[in-house]
């Protein structure tokens, strides 16, 4: 039997045999970034179109930055072809790594000692994203002195997927493909889609809201907090 639990100042939330960290948002926060991405390939691209940091997090509520630029155009009647839309997020994808290159990120609080304490426990642990694969790229090479992402047991990304957040396919996907148990997994995910997705998937999440999303409703959370630094894990 699993004896590892998740605390905070030693009340006991949940057993945990398996820890499935989710969006970019839970590892580092990227959101003033990505919007500065997002502006430059419609600038690139001669739209018209410029999102302002409110409109931009009233965008975030739905996951999946391609599908956003779907939408807006949808809105704005711009007519983009499917071929324009994914250039336009390509584009989108390559100046954020040249961001993340330019600035100088830190992982959110909380989050090395987390990883470091569940792998000393043997705690199965996932990133679990549905943003491209050379999102995730891209912040693993701006974190690589900082974070050992050789902890990881896995890490999935939206070629692991044909569903973006909130649908909970990449979840299900983890629990079949790693033989996970639903009953002692935990999820921590940083916006509504990403709480959705996992809670849909049958599993215990915790949200700690990203910097442009803590306007969002987390009610379907099992517990919301600040920064990771809250949690022990006990074994």
């Amino acid at each position: 039997m699993n004896d590892n639990k998740i605390t905070i100042k030693g009340d006991e939330l949940t057993r945990v045999s398996s820890l499935l960290i989710g969006s970019i948002g839970t590892v580092v926060e990227t959101s003033q970034l990505q919007l500065e991405a997002f502006n430059g390939a419609f600038k690139e691209f001669d739209l018209g179109w410029h999102w302002s940091r409110e409109e931009y997090e009233g965008l975030l509520i739905k996951a999946g930055g391609e599908i956003r630029i779907r939408d807006y155009d949808k809105t704005m009647s711009t007519g983009l072809s499917n071929e324009d839309i994914t250039a336009v997020y390509r584009m989108k994808g390559k100046l954020f790594a040249q961001l993340l290159e330019q600035s100088d990120l830190a992982p959110r609080k909380g989050l090395l000692s987390l990883l470091e304490k569940c792998s000393d426990l043997g705690i199965s642990l996932g990133w679990v994203t549905t943003t491209s694969g050379d999102n995730v790229q891209a912040i693993r090479k701006a974190l690589e002195d900082q974070v050992n992402f050789g902890v990881f047991d896995f890490i999935f990304d939206s070629k692991d997927c044909s569903k973006s957040k909130p649908n909970p396919e990449i979840y299900l996907e983890a629990i079949k493909r790693h033989n996970l148990e639903p009953a002692t997994t935990v999820a921590i995910e940083d916006s509504l889609s990403g709480v959705s997705s996992a809670k849909e998937a049958g599993i215990y999440c915790i949200a700690t809201p990203g910097e442009f999303k803590r306007t969002q409703n987390y009610e379907r959370a099992d517990l919301r907090i600040e920064d990771l630094e809250e949690l022990e894990i006990v074994g």
